[in-house]
Order: structure tokens, then C-alpha cells, then sequence
């Protein structure tokens, strides 16, 4: 899994992923040679900010202010391949198949959002202690996103799913805190 930092985010990116943005990259280089090189970490930043834009504005609010109120990083996000594997909900790495409440647990209360870029064929769900979650209801892709085929769940840790025509109301609660 690689690692990046952007502002105040810091993405984890699978390997498999990783390696289809970096398939992308070289066609591009051999397309266009002149350009591809100089504009990579711009295209990155991109490819990053696309994934940022498909959250809601509300959402960002309230994360924004879970954040100021509990002291901790804005956001992690992970992108990464995901499947159900029995009744776990599973990420890919290279080879490894890892269960993504295990890889949230290490991660939990290090952030204050956990986005989740992962596809999740069966609805499941998972939890955390200390860190709110955003989190996908079914497979995910930017297309999907955009044309409201799938939905992102923003879960607070105790409180659980926090829908959208609450979030006002949510927001002002957490304002009195």
C-alpha cells in the first residue's frame, strides 16, 4: 500500500490501484512525452480531488467540525479494490486480502474521517470507536457517485448513520458541544 499526504490528508492507495493510475500515467508518456512528465503530480492531485469533490458539502462541514472538536487530522482515505468475503467486507492488496474493519481499527482515532474509496458489493458495514466514516452503500466508482448510483454514508461512531436530511441538525448539535 502506498502513501501519500496531501494538505491535511493522508491517502493509502492499494497497490492494485497504484498500479492502474500508474498504467494511465504511461500511456500518457507514450502519447505525449513532452507533457506527461511535468504535469504527474498535478494529474495525482487531480485524480485525488476527484474523489474529494463526490463528498457532499454538508458532509465536509460536519467533518470539518468533528475535526476542530476532537483535536485530530481532517481525513484519511483509502482506495482500494473491495469484496465481501463470507460476511466481511474485504480489501485487496497485491496478493493480500485484507479485512477492512481490521485495516480500520489500526486507523481509528488517528483521523477524524476514514473515507473509504472501496467497493462494497454486499452493503456491509463497519464500525469505529473514535473516528467518523464515510462509506460507500454498494460497488463504487466516480461515475457511479456522480450520477447518484451509489450513495456515501457519513457514520459517526456512536451516534451511527447520519443522513443527509438530518445533517443540519446534526451539525448545530455538535456546534453546542
Amino acid at each position: 500500500m502506498k502513501i501519500y499526504k496531501k494538505d491535511e490528508i493522508t491517502v493509502f492507495i492499494s497497490d492494485d490501484i497504484h498500479q492502474e493510475y500508474q498504467q494511465h500515467i504511461i500511456e500518457l508518456d507514450e502519447e505525449f512525452p513532452e507533457l506527461a512528465c511535468s504535469f504527474r503530480e498535478q494529474l495525482f492531485e487531480k485524480f485525488i480531488d476527484s474523489y474529494l469533490k463526490l463528498i457532499p458539502e454538508d458532509n465536509w462541514e460536519y467533518i470539518e467540525l468533528f475535526a476542530a472538536k476532537y483535536n485530530m487530522p481532517r481525513i484519511a482515505m483509502l482506495i482500494a479494490h473491495g469484496f465481501a468475503k463470507g460476511p466481511s467486507w474485504h480489501i485487496r492488496d497485491n496478493e493480500k486480502e485484507i479485512a477492512l474493519q481490521g485495516w480500520l481499527d489500526r486507523r481509528d482515532g488517528r483521523y477524524s474521517c476514514i473515507y473509504c474509496n472501496v467497493c462494497n458489493p454486499l452493503s456491509q458495514t463497519v464500525k469505529t470507536k473514535k473516528s467518523l466514516l464515510l462509506i460507500p452503500d454498494t460497488n463504487i466508482s466516480g461515475i457511479l457517485l456522480k450520477y447518484d448510483g451509489c450513495h456515501l454514508s457519513l457514520v459517526h461512531p456512536t451516534r451511527g448513520e447520519i443522513d443527509n436530511y438530518i445533517i443540519q441538525h446534526e451539525i448545530r448539535q455538535l456546534q453546542k458541544i
